[in-house]
């Protein structure tokens, strides 16, 4: 027996689920990167507006409501008692789930949606008071304010060190207090599991597919039982863990990512909170609460990934024995 079908597993069940798991998680960094910067920016006001000069205000936030639709490239939104208008030439818009409850508890903003991203003609049919938060380079021009996106180049002075040189405009569509957006939107806006991608499904059917012909191939050129079972297992492995006794393993592998998504959840928005907190005294206090929620998720994370192991192992041996037992010619 060759080294060529553990190759094929680790491609088909391994390496291509984690490159796309890891699409998933630069895509989502992204976004958290985003509301921790949104976050600390400067919100729009009437005086603001009033006193500075034709040109780039710099990059600024607001929360509004939507006011109308000016053709298919604008929008019109108010809030903090002024007007502006928003550019819709290169936008990253989200629409964050309604949460569950008023917030009481952290859990009530924790919900199985991620915050999906609305195409054009969905923002362009959303009604007027819809609520809205808009991150991004402001401009006056003509005495008119507009939030636009396109190269980042800011006045001097005025720009927020960690933008990318690409500087869409970010609107959030949401309901519910406006206090707590940014921890919803981090609570809210991780994936449920990285590895449930696209490319992940895929990689997975290939795999069985070939694996499969493979061992159906084997059995008619000569080759022993033991080697075509072997090949079969292989084929079967992605649909062995919903099997009893290995399924066991398979729920408390979901259990804990479950928790361990939480408490990275809990980690993301107490270094959000770090961030906003005023004084080196408050940050330094905070340091070590941060540190012990992202040991607890990574070692929760790496358990969760031990019973899946654990189930697939388990059951791939009882197929391998029963296999033998009642299939051997």
């Amino acid at each position: 027996m060759t080294w060529a079908p553990f190759f094929l597993c680790f491609i088909f069940y391994l390496l291509i689920p984690v490159l796309g798991a890891g699409r998933v998680r630069r895509r989502w960094r992204r976004f958290r990167r985003r509301v921790y910067q949104a976050s600390r920016l400067p919100r729009v006001s009437y005086s603001l507006l009033y006193h500075s000069p034709e040109g780039c205000l710099g990059i600024h936030g607001l929360f509004a409501s939507l006011q109308g639709v000016q053709g298919r490239d604008s929008l019109w939104i108010e809030g903090s008692g002024v007007s502006l208008q928003v550019s819709l030439g290169e936008i990253e818009a989200y629409t964050l789930p309604r949460p569950v409850e008023s917030g009481d508890s952290p859990d009530d903003f924790m919900t199985e949606e991620i915050p999906p991203r609305p195409k054009l003609s969905r923002i362009l049919s959303y009604s007027e008071g819809t609520r809205v938060f808009v991150a991004g380079r402001l401009f006056k021009k003509n005495g008119r304010a507009i939030f636009m996106g396109g190269p980042d180049t800011p006045a001097p002075g005025k720009g927020l060190p960690g933008f990318s040189r690409r500087l869409p405009v970010m609107l959030i569509f949401y309901d519910g207090p406006e206090e707590s957006l940014f921890f919803r939107a981090i609570r809210t806006g991780r994936d449920k599991n990285e590895l449930q991608n696209p490319l992940s499904l895929i990689s997975i059917i290939a795999g069985c597919l070939f694996l499969g012909a493979l061992a159906y191939l084997e059995s008619f050129q000569g080759r022993t039982f033991e080697e075509a079972g072997f090949l079969a297992g292989l084929a079967a492995l992605p649909l062995l863990m919903f099997l009893p006794p290995g399924i066991l393993f398979l729920e408390l592998y979901r259990s804990h990512w479950n928790k361990a998504r939480r408490l990275r959840a809990d980690r993301d928005c107490l270094l959000m909170e770090l961030d906003l907190a005023a004084g080196e005294s408050s940050a330094g206090e905070r340091k070590d609460p941060y540190r012990a929620l992202a040991v607890k998720a990574m070692l929760m994370m790496i358990f969760s990934w031990l019973c899946l192991i654990a189930g697939i192992l388990v059951n791939y041996y009882l197929f391998m024995i029963l296999s033998f037992y009642f299939l051997r010619p």
